[in-house]
């Protein structure tokens, strides 16, 4: 479905994930839940592709990332965007791991490394130079 959907749509409006429904949520009014969707397909997003954290960083990583996007749990190399992060949320990220690391990272870092590992990458790379530089 997303081949033949990027053959004859833009990019950006190929979605990230295609979730099949037995049968769409209803408020009591008998309109489509939009929120109830929402959930579903981020719940879905977050059950796929499990790959568990690896040390502590990806392990608060992760645990920043459940608690932001309300999940059970992410894989290290989920996007932070495909599991329904947005550029608000994707602020509050950035916020959340330079306090609990006292680190710097900048939105553009999170836009071009969107996964647990990646950041990782990052923050690790951020600690060793604090350290060489004697600021840590």
């Amino acid at each position: 479905m997303r081949t033949y959907l990027a053959q004859r749509l833009p990019a950006y409006l190929v979605p990230d994930r295609i979730v099949v429904l037995d049968a769409l949520p209803l408020t009591p009014n008998g309109k489509v839940d939009r929120a109830a969707v929402a959930r579903l397909a981020r719940v879905d997003a977050a059950g796929a592709d499990q790959d568990p954290p690896r040390g502590p960083v990806e392990t608060e990583l992760a645990r920043i990332w459940s608690e932001l996007l309300d999940l059970p749990a992410v894989g290290r190399q989920q996007s932070f965007f495909a599991l329904g992060g947005s550029s608000l949320t994707a602020t509050g990220l950035v916020e959340e791991i330079r306090r609990r690391f006292a680190v710097r990272l900048s939105l553009r870092e999170l836009y071009a490394s969107p996964t647990i590992a990646g950041l990782a990458d990052l923050i690790d790379e951020e600690v060793v130079a604090e350290l060489e530089e004697g600021t840590l």
